[in-house]
């Protein structure tokens, strides 16, 4: 069945054609503005990001530290959680590898307290497995654990 153009019925009238007019301009006003507050947002971000300086390895001696491991559950269920403890050696400077001495509360039994790590630059600030990021001493001095990680950037 052929479809037959109906007319219009009466027509636009002066004022709703200007408040439309209003109404388009101020979408447009308001997506550019949008626009405009997040490549400012974007730009403070990698600002930001450009400040948190990646520590040399031979400079993590003595430090605290906190990793994160994935780890099973008894169910089999896998976790993901932070463990920390404080650099004691300096294995390879090349190879970015560490011996830490892992806090007794984060070790399983019969596991040794002196562990090699191998702290990768592209997991440095991260909160997956493998992550790792340099302890503050007020970090360590808090009692709430939950705040510590609060500037680890998330996957």
């Amino acid at each position: 069945m052929p479809m037959r153009k109906l007319p219009q019925l009466g027509k636009l009238a002066s004022d709703v054609a200007a408040i439309n007019e209003a109404r388009e301009k101020a979408t447009v006003d308001f997506i550019d503005e949008a626009k405009l507050k997040k490549d400012e947002k974007y730009a403070g971000d990698l600002i930001e990001k450009s400040l948190e300086e990646l520590p040399k390895t031979d400079e993590l001696l003595g430090r605290r530290i906190a990793k994160m491991f994935e780890f099973e559950e008894p169910c089999g269920k896998k976790q993901n959680d932070w463990c920390v403890g404080e650099v004691v050696a300096v294995k390879s400077l090349r190879t970015q590898t560490v011996h830490v001495e892992w806090d007794k509360q984060y070790l399983r039994p019969g596991e040794p307290t002196v562990q090699e790590e191998k702290l990768l630059r592209s997991k440095y600030n991260k909160s997956s497995s493998g992550g790792w990021i340099v302890l503050d001493e007020e970090d360590h001095d808090e009692a709430d654990e939950t705040n510590i990680f609060s500037h680890v950037e998330a996957m």
